[in-house]
């Protein structure tokens, strides 16, 4: 009997740990007040923005309110957006809730946060409970 347990155990605590890392720390509101510390933050993208003349080739996904009222900013820069996203699954971003884990970085007083990959963002589909998540292909 204390095997199984032991077994159950191995095989449970695995799920139970990555479970506890699809829930959102904080909101996009409350970024602004963790600069320095690796979170999953859970928002509205409420616009996207993808400079022409800027080094770097970064797109912006803007939470909360337009810039320059905007709650957080996420930041994919050009080589890590031509790796691992597409137009069109930025484009699916837009105006959903979605989650970002990343370590929170301050521009110019606002938070940022840099996503280097497809797992650090999510689109939740209950934001109130951020239980069910998709993750687009």
């Amino acid at each position: 009997m204390k095997a199984r347990l032991h077994f159950l155990f191995l095989i449970l605590l695995p799920v139970y740990v990555f479970s506890q890392n699809n829930h959102c720390d904080i909101t996009d509101s409350e970024a602004k007040l963790h600069f320095g510390e690796e979170v999953a933050v859970c928002g509205k993208i409420v616009q996207l923005y993808k400079p022409k003349y800027t080094k770097g080739n970064p797109i912006f996904l803007t939470f909360g309110r337009h810039y320059p009222d905007h709650t957080l900013t996420a930041v994919i820069w050009g080589d890590i957006f031509t790796k691992e996203f597409s137009e069109a699954l930025v484009k699916y971003y837009f105006s959903k809730n979605v989650l970002v884990f990343g370590t929170i970085k301050e521009y110019q007083g606002k938070p940022v946060i840099t996503i280097k990959n497809k797992s650090q963002i999510e689109v939740l589909i209950n934001f109130e409970e951020d239980a069910v998540k998709i993750t687009p292909k």
